[in-house]
């Protein structure tokens, strides 16, 4: 894994360790796809590169088109002042691939990782970060970064908050790992010597620790298959707990390797103590994480305890981390509206009190004089960075975060942050989701699948309009603006967008029973609600409070007729149920009263039923209950996720996205026969599909699919002087 060094063509300086091009000394601005594309092309510059080999290489495990790569290549002329048709850098070979034509000049690295902080007058104002999100992993475990090209401008943050008096440091951050594999939820030692990391390079995501130095060698901890990720070191740097997705538990290893042992059969995102005796971990394992507590338990396995009850706060509660003086636990309520954010509470137990309500992507960090929270997400005035909020007291009020770190572009993820001041954070190239299709067919068979988009962030949501000939979905960037609403053609063709000429979140459209018009979740100064949105004059007509009230609910369900929707709601205690809420006249009903959790209804075609989840454990289940209400019969009882999706018009056949053994597919499921049959062949382990849609004439199934993205490690020094 030793980096390559700087690229020098004419007066072109390309430095893939940092993800960095210049052109006479300024920063060239290039999306991630483009520069490696550049980078490959340099390094196999001796010969003809194959349009074939270059798809394979940059776009790896990901369906795209020819066209994309055409798309890259272009940005790169126009940035390097080529010319397709005089090239003197990029040459086209017709219906072959490109040639790289300049000289190459390999210069060694010139920095050393004892680097000045670097101060505002010393950052160049034109380099910045392009970022963008998504989830890795485990479902809500994390957030990651992706880092176009350059270098973010880090620059000196003066503390304004009333317990912070120190000013706050940030070096310039170097990438640490490179290659084509991912790399994921690291974290440095407590000395800042090493970083722990979760890799796929074997085929199964595994373990590895190693040293920051440029050259150190790798060391893989882990061999078992289990899809490990989320490593804690101990205090004292000898062994590191994780957790293992597969098994669902949590596991203790040797730091150099060794013989792992379970201390935890069902859980994630541990945390040591600063005595290195217990450990705070989350309950959430795969299966509902608004369902989610914390426990501690010792590092042996023994003592186990509950640290936190469902609905005090609501959501679920995720993301622990342990001051340094041992007094205090933060972690991230989720999942649940208005009560979501960072939360404090004693680590003897206790009620928590909120810090922020704003949520971070990961776990929250205690600086070294725990006097601040460091989080990494989207900031307050709309970018992406490293934030800090003041530790408070119970009964202070909420803060608002600060922005440490600015980059602009999008939130940023998965930071960790060593005793000595040593950060890490992921770097991921692009994972997008799209919208997929699948042929149903008649038998026993799997059918084909084909994606109706191609774009390089998340399309979401499907819904098919009544005649079948048209499906909307959302849209999500990660940063930048809202969430929209788009429409197409069912094969994908013709696109065009719902929501037109707004600044507010229009998402998860779904049809009316005529076609006309589509019920969409709004997010914007409002306040959150739902209206219609008319398809031929694209306007919005938010719904009056007495039709609708949406505080707390999830995922609305729109029945057949338009008159109601189905809904689930936690109660005081955290557990979700589902409901029935009708549009005209305000009236509700609960459909199902279940001491675990119900979850996710979805209307049959004729009003007549909802499916539901049911968790049973770290297990979900497929089920189905009357609209009036009574007993739930259960339909699925394989081990694993089944989530809703949709009825088929007989009424009879479910689509559901299922997980079996960590793989997420594209199921369908009688409820007459309970006879379960896979329609979709997908086999990495770090993607999803989601939200399955049956189209009225039966044929297909559209759902979203995403890819498993993949991670580089950065890392960077943050002090306080």
């Amino acid at each position: 894994m030793t980096a390559p060094g700087v690229y020098e063509f004419d007066d072109v300086r390309v430095d893939p360790r940092r993800m960095e091009i210049t052109r006479r000394g300024v920063a060239l601005h290039l999306e991630p796809k483009s520069f490696d594309v550049l980078v490959f092309l340099i390094e196999h510059g001796d010969r003809l590169v194959t349009k074939e080999e270059l798809l394979e290489a940059v776009w790896k495990d990901t369906f795209v088109t020819p066209n994309t790569l055409t798309r890259a290549v272009a940005q790169l002329r126009k940035s390097l002042g080529d010319d397709a048709y005089e090239a003197k850098y990029i040459e086209t070979v017709a219906r072959r691939g490109y040639r790289f034509l300049a000289t190459i000049r390999v210069q060694p690295h010139s920095f050393t990782l004892s680097r000045p902080v670097i101060t505002a007058q010393e950052a160049a104002p034109s380099i910045r970060v392009v970022a963008k999100w998504r989830a890795i992993g485990l479902p809500a475990a994390a957030v990651v970064i992706l880092i176009g090209a350059g270098v973010p401008v880090y620059r000196v943050w003066h503390a304004a908050h009333p317990t912070a008096t120190s000013r706050l440091t940030v070096t310039q951050p170097y990438r640490l790992t490179v290659g084509s594999s991912s790399y994921v939820f690291a974290a440095p030692s407590p000395d800042g010597s090493r970083v722990a990391y979760s890799s796929d390079q074997s085929g199964s995501r595994e373990i590895y620790v190693r040293g920051l130095a440029t050259d150190a060698r790798e060391i893989q901890i882990t061999r078992d298959g289990q899809m490990n990720s989320q490593p804690a070191w101990s205090p004292d740097g000898q062994w590191l707990a994780y957790t293992a997705q597969r098994s669902r538990g949590i596991w203790i290893v040797s730091a150099s390797g060794g013989v792992p042992r379970k201390v935890v059969d069902v859980g994630s995102d541990p945390a040591w103590s600063p005595d290195g005796k217990r450990l705070v971990y989350s309950s959430f394992a795969g299966a509902l994480a608004s369902q989610a507590a914390l426990w501690t338990v010792n590092s042996d396995g023994t003592g186990g305890q509950p640290l936190t009850q469902l609905g005090r706060p609501g959501g679920g509660h995720i993301a622990p981390a342990w001051s340094h003086d041992g007094r205090l636990i933060a972690f991230v309520a989720a999942f649940a509206g208005s009560e979501t954010g960072v939360y404090l509470m004693p680590a003897a137990g206790g009620e928590p009190w909120l810090v922020t309500s704003w949520s971070p992507a990961g776990t929250p960090h205690f600086s070294r004089d725990d006097r601040m929270l460091f989080l990494a997400g989207r900031s307050p005035s709309g970018g992406g960075g490293l934030l800090s909020v003041p530790v408070t007291e119970s009964g202070d009020p909420p803060a608002k975060p600060e922005t440490v770190l600015p980059l602009v572009g999008g939130p940023v993820g998965q930071l960790s942050l060593a005793n000595d001041g040593t950060a890490t954070v992921i770097i991921a190239q692009s994972a997008p989701g799209n919208i997929w299709a699948v042929d149903v067919p008649v038998g026993p068979n799997s059918g084909s699948a084909s994606p109706l988009t191609f774009d390089d962030v998340r399309d979401t949501f499907p819904s098919f309009s009544p005649d079948g000939r048209r499906v909307a979905f959302t849209q999500l960037v990660g940063s930048g603006p809202p969430p929209t609403s788009w429409v197409m053609d069912a094969d994908g063709r013709n696109r065009e967008p719902l929501s037109i000429g707004t600044s507010e979140s229009i998402q998860a459209p779904r049809f009316s029973s005529d076609g006309s018009r589509v019920l969409v979740a709004i997010t914007g100064e409002g306040g959150p609600s739902f209206g219609w949105l008319t398809l031929s004059t694209r306007q919005v007509t938010r719904m009056s409070a007495n039709g609708w009230s949406p505080l707390g609910a999830v995922f609305p369900a729109l029945s057949p007729d338009d008159r109601e929707v189905a809904y689930h709601i936690a109660d005081e205690n955290g557990v979700p149920n589902v409901w029935r809420h009708a549009l005209d006249t305000g009236k509700r009903m609960q459909v199902t009263f279940d001491k675990e959790a119900m979850t996710f209804p979805v209307w049959s075609r004729d009003g007549k039923w909802l499916a539901v989840v049911i968790k049973r454990g770290e297990d979900t289940q497929l089920g189905v209950v009357s609209r009036d209400g009574g007993a739930v019969e259960q339909i699925t009882s394989e081990p694993g996720q089944s989530w809703t999706g949709s009825w088929a018009p007989d009424n009879d056949q479910m689509a559901f996205a299922g997980s079996r053994d960590g793989v997420w597919n594209v199921y369908t499921v009688s409820r007459r026969t309970k006879q379960i049959r896979k329609l979709t062949n997908f086999g990495d382990s770090g993607g999803y599909v989601r939200f399955p849609i049956w189209s009225p004439t039966g044929q297909k199934i559209a759902f979203e699919r995403a890819t498993p993205p993949k991670g580089s490690i950065w890392t960077m020094k943050i002090g306080l002087n």
